[in-house]
């Protein structure tokens, strides 16, 4: 392999997946409830095509669009289940 493959290689296990893994670990570690970070997992890819499209123009298709919220409402029974385990763990709605 080309160093320039090393090189992505390394970038994607680094940055995407290293060092935002132990920025994740450590909101839930400081959190008083997991559940209510948890729930930020399902709106990280909108968040995602938000900085693509603003920082370097990337054009977004309405059929990425239209598969991301398909997927955010197959997700809304699990976000229901911890909306409700946050519920009972500090006895109030968020």
């Amino acid at each position: 392999m080309p160093w320039q493959g090393w090189a992505a290689v390394s970038y994607v296990g680094l940055f995407e997946m290293g060092i935002t893994f132990v920025l994740w670990l450590n909101a839930l570690r400081l959190t008083r409830n997991t559940a209510r970070i948890s729930n930020l997992i399902f709106i990280s890819p909108f968040i995602s095509l938000l900085l693509l499209a603003t920082i370097i123009g990337e054009e977004i298709h309405s059929s990425t669009l239209a598969a991301g919220t398909d997927c955010l409402w197959l997700a809304r029974p699990a976000m229901e289940k911890q909306k409700k385990a946050c519920h009972s763990v500090t006895g109030k709605a968020y």
